[in-house]
């Protein structure tokens, strides 16, 4: 346990985030015994009744079961095989995450576009863009927030029921724009307590957050994307292929096997 006495986060909650994300990602299995009280603040350099406190949290969102005893028992059995977006099907995982979720719009305004945002689109400062906040449901659970800009004379054309119904992919093919290529940017991030309302989950939770950007047959860039995942519900599979019998590895992000390559990075 990693806790930081400098995070105005207190202890006890810190302790309960950790546990927690390793209960919902499978990481701790139904059935497995936690430290009792004592060991707890031993090894997390707590007192007991910090470590008392973390194990009643937890047994009070359903994760644990505590009984004289026993202990305290895993009782939380986590989704098995999470829904995997694999690098060399970007495109298809994609439209695959589109048909096997529901989509709620949460929000839509025009405003003047961000800088970074701007600069992602090629566009002169301050150019209207359209930010759409929309939210992704699976099996009814809450599963992905995504936030999206879109360059102005774009987004005009997208209705707000069309928004609640379709994926951008879909919406883009609708609209006679072809999407091309997609460069995406991956980082492990914390939920802050907006993310956290959204995605029913505590604040502090592990999310793994996606940044993409797609362009166009032109290359005119035509949306900037930034999607906050789950960690307990989704995950990534990446494929490493060398080059050469002593060459470096190389990730290959295939968008279409028929017309579009990506490659990534060299791993050496």
């Amino acid at each position: 346990m990693n806790l930081d006495p400098a995070d105005p986060t207190p202890l006890y909650h810190q302790l309960v985030l950790q546990y927690r994300q390793q209960i919902l990602t499978g990481a701790m299995a139904i059935g497995t015994r936690l430290p009792g009280e004592e060991e707890m603040a031993r090894i997390a350099g707590v007192s007991r009744i910090t470590a008392k406190r973390a194990l009643n949290e937890l047994a009070g969102a359903g994760l644990v079961e505590r009984t004289r005893g026993r202990g305290t028992i895993v009782t939380y059995a986590a989704p098995q095989g999470g829904m995997q977006a694999d690098f060399d099907d970007l495109m298809q995982n994609l439209a695959l995450i589109g048909a096997s979720t529901e989509v709620d719009l949460l929000s839509r305004r025009e405003l003047p576009g961000p800088p970074e945002i701007a600069d992602a689109l090629d566009l002169a400062k301050s150019t209207p863009v359209h930010e759409i906040i929309r939210r992704r449901r699976q099996d009814g659970r809450p599963f992905s927030h995504v936030a999206a800009y879109l360059p102005a004379d774009l987004a005009q054309h997208i209705t707000d029921d069309t928004l609640r119904h379709a994926s951008f992919l879909s919406i883009f093919a609708d609209l006679g724009v072809q999407v091309t290529s997609a460069r995406q940017t991956l980082r492990a991030v914390l939920a802050d307590r907006n993310l956290a309302e959204a995605l029913n989950i505590l604040p502090g939770a592990a999310l793994l957050q996606i940044t993409r950007i797609l362009r166009d047959d032109a290359r005119r860039p035509i949306q900037h994307l930034t999607v906050h995942y789950r960690a307990d519900l989704y995950a990534l599979t990446m494929d490493l292929n060398r080059d050469g019998r002593n060459g470096p590895f190389r990730v290959e992000n295939r968008v279409n096997s028929d017309s579009m390559s990506q490659t990534g990075t060299s791993v050496k």
